[in-house]
């Protein structure tokens, strides 16, 4: 939502501070983003899912699944040359693992 609602305002901001056009801007950097997250949107339920795995002789009759549970904290370091992309779209893959 704050891409599509600020979309005017972060354009704005990046013709001002680095003199990018706004077409520039949209197709290398929030275009990306957007697509990013509406990929990790689609594809949330399919990486939360138990995935099954062989069980070894040891524990048969038992079964073996892999739980993906997140990792806690991370901290995202952002450049300056594209700023939004690179800031933003490594924060749409943690947020989507459970990270803060």
């Amino acid at each position: 939502a704050m891409l599509r609602d600020g979309r005017e305002a972060l354009l704005e901001g990046m013709r001002i501070d680095m003199n990018r056009d706004h077409a520039t801007g949209y197709f290398m950097e929030l275009n990306m983003v957007e697509h990013a997250a509406q990929h990790a949107l689609d594809h949330l339920d399919e990486w939360m899912a138990l995935k099954t795995v062989a069980t070894n002789l040891v524990n048969v009759p038992g079964s073996s699944a892999l739980k993906s549970e997140p990792f806690g904290a991370v901290l995202i370091v952002g450049c300056w040359n594209y700023p939004l992309l690179l800031a933003l779209d490594p924060l749409v893959g943690a947020i989507a693992a459970g990270n803060a």
